[in-house]
């Protein structure tokens, strides 16, 4: 059992940072379109409201595509004050227990996303001022929670894990899985 566990926590570490790379990418996007919007705007008075689109989507997707790979390091704001005092069984089951409630928003996030975003295809919404159909950047939303389900199975069987056995998956502190 604990050698399936490993398997999934070691694939959940290089999808995560296969998800740093694409994320990389996008910020370097954004990073690079925004200057090249700079340099036609005051060079050369021409300015195109699609390239300031793609700086700020860029940006966007790469945002929900790191909410999963968030969970999975630990690198989430937590509020641990009273969490933190439990027995550390009693904690292994709280850590369990905010990874299911993650997983189930989620997933909710997800599905709410896919609908939304199937709307707008559907009616072919556009963005305010923009030809740009509004699919284009609202798809962000199911992807990243998309992906943060994905994280969130996978959190949720491994801290279920932890919390029957008590025992941590990795002896490393920053092991992904909270051991508290």
């Amino acid at each position: 059992m604990k050698s399936m566990i490993m398997t999934l926590d070691r694939g959940a570490g290089r999808l995560a940072k296969l998800i740093d790379w694409i994320s990389i990418t996008f910020l370097v996007i954004s990073a690079s379109v925004a200057f090249i919007s700079v340099v036609l705007r005051y060079g050369f008075g021409q300015s195109d409201q699609m390239i300031e689109e793609i700086a700020r989507y860029s940006v966007l997707f790469s945002c929900f595509l790191l909410v999963g790979p968030a969970l999975f390091r630990g690198q989430h704001i937590a509020v641990d004050i009273l969490s933190n005092t439990l027995p550390a069984g009693v904690h292994r089951y709280w850590e369990f227990a905010q990874r299911l409630i993650f997983l189930v928003i989620v997933a909710l996030l997800f599905w709410s996303g896919v609908i939304w975003v199937a709307d707008q295809y559907e009616y072919g919404l556009t963005i305010f001022g923009s030809s740009t159909p509004a699919w284009i950047p609202a798809i962000s939303v199911p992807l990243g929670m998309g992906v943060a389900a994905l994280f969130g199975i996978i959190e949720s069987i491994t801290s279920l894990y932890v919390a029957i056995t008590g025992k941590p998956l990795k002896e490393r502190l920053d092991a992904p899985v909270s051991t508290n």
